[in-house]
């Protein structure tokens, strides 16, 4: 079942407008980004990962103001990046093998 180009136009702009949300919620770029990649296949497939990702980079080029305090951003950040770094299929440091 295809959905009519005017429920399409709205999940995009509802997808465009999560992305903003992230942003203004202080979420790490790359972060972000792999969010968006690992969401492609998800309705609208490939669009909405898109608009999202678009949306994150119009706040951010339009240097909006980050809306969480900056404690809480700093943690979130951190957090993020660390599980980015949990990813990688090497790591250095505490834990890493030989």
């Amino acid at each position: 079942t295809s959905k009519p180009p005017t429920a399409v136009g709205g999940l995009l702009v509802a997808k465009y407008k999560e992305g903003i949300r992230d942003y203004f919620n202080g979420w790490h770029p790359l972060f972000h980004l792999a969010k968006c990649v690992r969401r492609l296949a998800e309705p609208p497939i490939i669009l909405g990962s898109l608009w999202r990702q678009i949306g994150y980079l119009s706040a951010m080029v339009r240097c909006q103001e980050i809306m969480v305090p900056s404690n809480l951003y700093r943690f979130i950040r951190q957090d993020q990046f660390n599980r980015l770094k949990a990813l990688l299929p090497f790591r250095h440091g505490k834990g890493a093998e030989r």
